[in-house]
């Protein structure tokens, strides 16, 4: 129990994505950058809104899953790497069989992360998105380098 302890704490958001992205039970999506000025044209955002600017989101999900088993490990590992993290649970409701988590942490001036849990009863899904001033607008940074290339940077 004490090396899975020790496991977690040192696992990042970013390796917890890596770590599902290909599995083939979980949809993994990744919107950044350009894309996510497409979409907020699209929805018609007003550039002077004084909304945070997401400058990436990241969705794993996992559906039409009756393993309960599975479930409940992902759910205690990404709230266990929240914790472990910093991350501050801002809101928590459940409803007719839903339960939804978020969690929020500010990196500092204009950056900030969402990492939303909802929970149903054959799904699970996560968002994480990042906010505001995230590394220059460049997306999610990983640990070597940045997990978007400089072609997607949001210029603002």
């Amino acid at each position: 129990m004490a090396i899975s302890t020790l496991a977690t704490q040192a696992q990042t958001l970013d390796k917890f994505f890596e770590k599902y992205s290909e599995d083939e039970r979980f949809s993994y999506v990744v919107v950044g950058g350009d894309m996510v000025n497409t979409a907020k044209a699209i929805a018609g955002a007003d550039k002077n809104d004084k909304m945070p600017k997401v400058n990436a989101v990241k969705i794993l999900s996992l559906e039409n899953s009756s393993d309960e088993k599975l479930k409940k490990e992902i759910v205690t590992e990404i709230t266990s790497i929240l914790e472990n993290n910093h991350y501050i649970k801002t809101l928590e409701t459940r409803e007719k069989g839903e339960r939804v988590k978020i969690y929020s942490r500010n990196n500092g001036k204009n950056d900030s992360e969402t990492v939303i849990i909802s929970v149903e009863k054959k799904e699970v899904s996560i968002v994480w998105t990042r906010d505001n001033g995230s590394k220059n607008g460049k997306g999610f940074v990983s640990d070597n380098n940045l997990f978007f290339p400089d072609s997607l940077s949001i210029n603002n």
